[in-house]
């Protein structure tokens, strides 16, 4: 939205969303992980003006255009911090997967703990992704995962490690052999 000045010029109005988001700036898009803001952008989509991030998807060499306004509710955020690094890893070290209940996950309906897997991952929230990761690798040690399972783990593990060897500016190799290391003292 613009408004045009006395001189011509065009000048973003004042009730225009503020970028929350720098060009070049990384941040964490829920699904897909690690994104880098490519560009802020006024378009005309479908007869609406808007101001767009542009997003490129690190990992899936993909570019998607999220509205400013609407960025929060899709759940686009700042990269994790160490702090909350610390917290993902305490996760594993001690197995609190904030599971309420008596009974074990095996021992749960797999379609639920499947839709639950996923909910988690789609929230994008760091804290799901260790819940996640955690309680599928203990489950790992008593037994095969069922596919769904496995690639639950897979993708939660995924955006977890990409994300923190971001941060960390690490390999995914160390990360990940960091995270493997704590399962394997439990």
């Amino acid at each position: 939205m613009s408004i045009e000045k006395n001189n011509g010029e065009q000048e973003m109005e004042n009730t225009a969303p503020k970028a929350r988001y720098a060009v070049g700036q990384k941040i964490y898009y829920p699904g897909w992980g690690v994104t880098e803001v490519k560009a802020i952008e006024e378009k005309n989509i479908g007869g609406i003006n808007g101001i767009f991030y542009h997003l490129h998807i690190i990992d899936a060499e993909r570019n998607v255009l999220v509205p400013i306004n609407a960025a929060d509710a899709v759940g686009i955020r700042p990269l994790i911090t160490n702090l909350q690094i610390k917290q993902a890893l305490d996760i594993f070290r001690t197995g609190n997967t904030g599971r309420t209940g008596t009974q074990s996950p095996k021992e749960e309906n797999r379609f639920k703990r499947k839709r639950e897997y996923y909910a988690k991952i789609k929230s994008g929230s760091v804290t799901d992704l260790a819940e996640v990761i955690c309680d599928l690798m203990m489950q790992k040690k008593s037994g095969p995962l069922a596919f769904a399972e496995s690639r639950a783990l897979s993708n939660a593990k995924d955006l977890l490690v990409k994300e923190i060897a971001q941060v960390r500016k690490q390999t995914e190799i160390e990360v990940w052999t960091e995270i493997w290391a704590i399962f394997a003292q439990r």
